[in-house]
Protein backbone atom coordinates (compact mmCIF):
# COMPACT_ATOMS: atom_id res chain seq x y z
CA UNK A 1 0.00 0.00 0.00
CA UNK A 2 1.70 3.35 -0.89
CA UNK A 3 1.71 5.39 2.47
CA UNK A 4 0.29 8.84 1.85
CA UNK A 5 2.69 10.33 4.21
CA UNK A 6 5.34 9.15 1.61
CA UNK A 7 3.82 10.41 -1.15
CA UNK A 8 3.43 13.86 0.39
CA UNK A 9 6.73 14.21 1.74
CA UNK A 10 7.64 13.94 -2.22
CA UNK A 11 5.48 16.52 -3.23
CA UNK A 12 6.79 18.61 -0.34
CA UNK A 13 10.10 17.94 -1.40
CA UNK A 14 9.82 19.60 -4.96
CA UNK A 15 8.52 15.95 -7.13
CA UNK A 16 6.05 16.45 -9.69
CA UNK A 17 2.82 14.75 -8.64
CA UNK A 18 3.55 11.73 -11.46
CA UNK A 19 6.84 11.15 -9.36
CA UNK A 20 5.14 11.47 -6.15
CA UNK A 21 2.86 8.64 -7.25
CA UNK A 22 4.73 6.29 -9.28
CA UNK A 23 7.73 6.26 -6.74
CA UNK A 24 5.38 5.55 -3.84
CA UNK A 25 4.37 2.45 -5.64
CA UNK A 26 7.83 1.42 -6.67
CA UNK A 27 9.30 -1.13 -4.76
CA UNK A 28 5.75 -2.57 -4.63
CA UNK A 29 6.36 -3.84 -8.24
CA UNK A 30 10.46 -4.18 -8.19
CA UNK A 31 10.79 -0.66 -9.73
CA UNK A 32 13.73 1.17 -8.74
CA UNK A 33 12.98 4.23 -7.61
CA UNK A 34 15.65 6.83 -8.81
CA UNK A 35 14.10 5.14 -12.07
CA UNK A 36 10.79 5.79 -11.24
CA UNK A 37 11.48 9.66 -10.43
CA UNK A 38 13.20 9.77 -14.00
CA UNK A 39 10.39 8.23 -15.90
CA UNK A 40 7.66 10.47 -14.93
CA UNK A 41 9.77 13.43 -14.58
CA UNK A 42 8.17 14.57 -17.89
CA UNK A 43 4.58 14.06 -16.48
CA UNK A 44 4.12 17.07 -14.28
CA UNK A 45 1.68 20.30 -14.73
CA UNK A 46 -0.53 18.22 -17.04
CA UNK A 47 2.12 16.54 -19.57
CA UNK A 48 5.17 18.42 -19.21
CA UNK A 49 3.58 21.27 -18.31
CA UNK A 50 0.83 21.74 -21.20
CA UNK A 51 -1.89 22.00 -18.56
CA UNK A 52 -3.28 18.16 -19.84
CA UNK A 53 -3.86 14.65 -17.93
CA UNK A 54 -3.15 15.55 -14.20
CA UNK A 55 0.44 14.20 -13.10
CA UNK A 56 -1.30 12.32 -10.21
CA UNK A 57 -3.75 11.04 -12.72
CA UNK A 58 -0.65 9.79 -15.29
CA UNK A 59 1.34 8.49 -12.35
CA UNK A 60 -1.33 6.27 -11.37
CA UNK A 61 -1.71 5.17 -14.93
CA UNK A 62 2.05 4.51 -14.81
CA UNK A 63 1.06 2.02 -11.68
CA UNK A 64 -1.64 0.34 -13.02
CA UNK A 65 0.30 -0.17 -16.35
CA UNK A 66 3.27 -1.49 -13.62
CA UNK A 67 0.33 -4.37 -11.93
CA UNK A 68 -1.30 -5.39 -15.21
CA UNK A 69 2.10 -5.99 -17.23
CA UNK A 70 2.45 -5.29 -21.06
CA UNK A 71 1.22 -8.46 -22.61
CA UNK A 72 -2.10 -8.06 -24.42
CA UNK A 73 -4.55 -9.55 -21.93
CA UNK A 74 -2.79 -7.08 -19.40
CA UNK A 75 -3.23 -4.12 -21.49
CA UNK A 76 -6.42 -4.93 -22.09
CA UNK A 77 -7.06 -5.35 -18.05
CA UNK A 78 -5.28 -1.73 -17.83
CA UNK A 79 -7.67 0.13 -20.07
CA UNK A 80 -10.24 -1.25 -17.96
CA UNK A 81 -8.77 -0.53 -14.74
CA UNK A 82 -7.96 2.88 -16.20
CA UNK A 83 -11.46 3.71 -17.32
CA UNK A 84 -12.32 2.61 -13.56
CA UNK A 85 -9.61 4.95 -12.28
CA UNK A 86 -11.02 7.94 -14.36
CA UNK A 87 -14.02 7.89 -13.31
CA UNK A 88 -13.40 7.69 -9.75
CA UNK A 89 -11.29 10.76 -10.00
CA UNK A 90 -13.61 12.84 -11.57
CA UNK A 91 -16.19 12.01 -9.29
CA UNK A 92 -14.18 13.31 -6.71
CA UNK A 93 -12.89 16.38 -8.64
CA UNK A 94 -16.18 18.01 -10.66
CA UNK A 95 -15.49 15.96 -13.42
CA UNK A 96 -11.96 17.36 -13.90
CA UNK A 97 -8.99 15.43 -14.56
CA UNK A 98 -7.26 18.16 -16.94
CA UNK A 99 -4.76 20.00 -14.76
CA UNK A 100 -6.16 23.55 -16.26
CA UNK A 101 -9.24 22.38 -14.85
CA UNK A 102 -8.14 21.57 -11.51
CA UNK A 103 -6.04 24.34 -10.93
CA UNK A 104 -8.39 26.77 -12.53
CA UNK A 105 -5.27 28.10 -14.49
CA UNK A 106 -3.74 27.01 -17.74
CA UNK A 107 0.37 25.88 -16.76
CA UNK A 108 0.29 25.51 -20.88
CA UNK A 109 0.70 29.36 -21.02
CA UNK A 110 3.07 32.12 -19.78
CA UNK A 111 -0.16 33.59 -17.72
CA UNK A 112 -1.07 30.27 -16.15
CA UNK A 113 2.27 29.56 -15.03
CA UNK A 114 2.16 33.23 -13.10
CA UNK A 115 -0.93 32.80 -12.02
CA UNK A 116 -0.34 29.13 -10.59
CA UNK A 117 3.20 30.77 -9.09
CA UNK A 118 1.79 33.97 -7.74
CA UNK A 119 -1.44 31.92 -5.75
CA UNK A 120 1.01 28.94 -5.22
CA UNK A 121 -1.72 26.33 -6.27
CA UNK A 122 0.66 23.53 -6.79
CA UNK A 123 1.17 23.72 -3.03
CA UNK A 124 -2.71 24.47 -2.33
CA UNK A 125 -4.40 22.11 -4.91
CA UNK A 126 -2.27 19.53 -5.69
CA UNK A 127 -1.96 17.24 -2.51
CA UNK A 128 -5.62 16.94 -2.83
CA UNK A 129 -5.16 15.31 -5.97
CA UNK A 130 -2.43 12.91 -5.02
CA UNK A 131 -3.66 11.68 -2.60
CA UNK A 132 -7.07 11.14 -4.00
CA UNK A 133 -5.22 9.16 -6.81
CA UNK A 134 -2.81 7.19 -4.21
CA UNK A 135 -6.43 6.65 -2.40
CA UNK A 136 -8.31 5.57 -5.46
CA UNK A 137 -5.33 3.71 -6.33
CA UNK A 138 -5.12 1.63 -3.20
CA UNK A 139 -8.87 0.66 -3.76
CA UNK A 140 -9.24 -0.44 -7.59
CA UNK A 141 -5.60 -2.71 -6.58
CA UNK A 142 -6.45 -4.05 -3.90
CA UNK A 143 -4.08 -3.02 -1.15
Amino acid sequence: MANLEQVQRLVGQGYSCSQAVLAAYSQRYGLDRELALALAAGFGSGMGSLGETCGAVTGAFMVIGLHCGGSASGKKKAYQMIREFAELFKARNQGAMLCRELLGCDPGTRAGQREAAQLKLYKKRCPKFVQNAVEILNQILGV
